[in-house]
């Protein structure tokens, strides 16, 4: 078990310094990215409002339930954590190094975009829906009611899950159902607007993405040098 720790900070570091090395490489088109990305939140914020409405105004209580639950188990702690640690065990348990890759690549794709998220959370401050505040950006806010955007359960969940369908598509593809019906949650709970999720899970996608392929690279090359 000491090996397979120690196995995992080798595997983290390695997977971070790739992951670093690919933005740089492609840092023209992350910028292209980061800009369709203002662009398409600039065009949802006028709605934000309206579509919070005809999503939550009618509630179903029912619904309302499901939400609340899927909403705790899309948190990092609940979610990702659990989720990576029951995969980077099986991979110890069945001798699969490439699940154990995979567990790390999403532990760390979560993590990335949560340390982009909170931080500017913090700092744009928007209300949450269900405040009283009105809906504006009021400048630097430690308070959680105004940790309205971007969503850090959207970045969060969408990053384990890209992570996975990128480096492990058989387990991806639920997981990615999973995320979608975490971003939902969070505005049927009226924690989040759909600008927050949508900003949310790109920045979630986009560090899932880059360590999903660090990841995959990684398996391929093993496979190379094992043959």
């Amino acid at each position: 078990m000491h090996f397979l720790i120690r196995e995992m900070g080798v595997e983290a570091r390695e997977l971070t310094v790739a992951a670093f090395r690919l933005m740089r490489e492609r840092r023209g088109w992350i910028l292209l990215c980061a800009l369709a990305l203002a662009a398409v939140a600039a065009v949802t914020f006028p709605h934000d409002l309206r579509v919070h409405h005809w999503l939550t105004d009618q509630r179903i209580e029912s619904v309302r339930l499901f939400a609340q639950y899927v909403s705790k188990w899309g948190d990092y702690t609940t979610g990702t954590l659990i989720l990576v640690g029951a995969l980077w065990l099986a991979g110890a348990a069945f001798h699969r190094r490439s699940w154990r890759t995979a567990a790390i690549a999403c532990l760390l794709a979560a993590s990335f975009a949560g340390l982009v998220v909170n931080p500017a959370r913090s700092v744009f401050g928007r209300p949450r829906p269900n405040t009283e505040a009105g809906d504006r950006f009021t400048g630097p806010n430690l308070s959680r009611k105004y940790h309205s955007f971007p969503s850090g359960h959207s970045a969060t969940s969408f990053g384990t899950a890209t992570a996975l369908l990128v480096s492990a598509p058989a387990i991806g593809v639920p997981a990615m159902a999973g995320a979608a019906l975490v971003g939902w949650s969070r505005m049927y709970v009226r924690e989040h607007y759909l600008t927050d999720v949508i900003v949310g899970a790109s920045i979630g996608t986009f560090f899932g993405v880059v360590f999903g392929i660090v990841a995959r690279r990684k398996r391929f090359q093993s496979s190379e040098n094992q043959a």
